[in-house]
């Protein structure tokens, strides 16, 4: 049964119901199982419902609710949506109706694979699906955007990316001019190529890019864009690595001498 055919029908007594492709109401087929006092259009396999006691929950194209209901929710969006509990906190709950067993102040949408939340003593951080944390809390800090997230941590704005490496702002804009197009690198000035801090964003870049990739290609695909990047960054990325080895073994000898 496709979602995008399931639609919303509000009846005659002011109550809602869905309408499957067929025509036939649920109102019919569930009784007042199928009957709710509002109802949203289907997201991911799921629509929200309101139910008679006013709290809303979410139902699935075969008229199952969850277990849980909610003051507020979201649409779901890559898997997961953010709810509000009874008792004012937010959460996150995925399509089996699980809750990630940490609470929140206030929550908001997974971008980049991580959602920056905000803690009960006003500090904020990131969190992944998985209910893993970054290991350091921000003043303030922003939704991600082409890969990095803008962070004021010690009263300094920062960049930080997924692997929580903070940077700069020189530093942030060559992050997020390479972001899209990461096989443009061998644009930059050979200056920069040659900075070791760069070549550390420039590889942490395609990494990340390549990882966002999976979210919406399949692996094969993945890597054949890994395999199609061009030869020059290939080359000059090993100029780079041995460059930085060479540094790396002179100081090493610097420091037995």
């Amino acid at each position: 049964m496709q979602e995008n055919k399931i639609q919303p029908v509000k009846l005659k007594n002011g109550k809602w119901t869905f309408k499957n492709p067929n025509g036939t109401l649920w109102s019919d087929i569930y009784g007042e199982k199928g009957v709710f006092k509002d109802a949203s259009d289907f997201r991911e396999g799921l629509a929200i419902v309101y139910l008679k006691d006013g709290t809303h929950t979410y139902v699935d194209t075969n008229c199952n609710l969850f277990k849980n209901s909610f003051c507020f929710q979201d649409n779901f969006y890559n898997g997961v949506a953010r709810v509000q509990l009874k008792d004012g906190s937010w959460t996150f709950v995925d399509k089996n109706d699980k809750l990630m067993k940490q609470r929140f102040k206030d929550i908001f949408d997974f971008y980049c694979g991580f959602a920056r939340v905000r803690l009960f003593d006003d500090s904020w951080t990131f969190v992944d699906k998985k209910a893993n944390f970054f290991k350091e809390k921000f003043e303030f800090a922003s939704s991600f955007y082409k890969g990095l997230a803008v962070v004021v941590f010690d009263g300094e704005r920062k960049n930080i990316d997924k692997y929580q490496n903070l940077w700069d702002d020189n530093y942030a804009t060559l992050f997020r001019a390479i972001y899209d197009k990461p096989e443009h690198i061998y644009e930059i000035e050979e200056s920069l190529v040659f900075d070791k801090k760069f070549f550390r964003t420039a590889l942490s870049v395609i990494k990340q890019k390549l990882e966002d990739m999976r979210e919406e290609m399949s692996e094969e695909e993945v890597d054949e864009y890994r395999e199609n990047l061009n030869e020059e960054i290939k080359c000059k990325f090993a100029v780079v690595i041995d460059a930085i080895r060479y540094d790396i073994k002179n100081t090493n000898q610097d420091k037995e001498h």
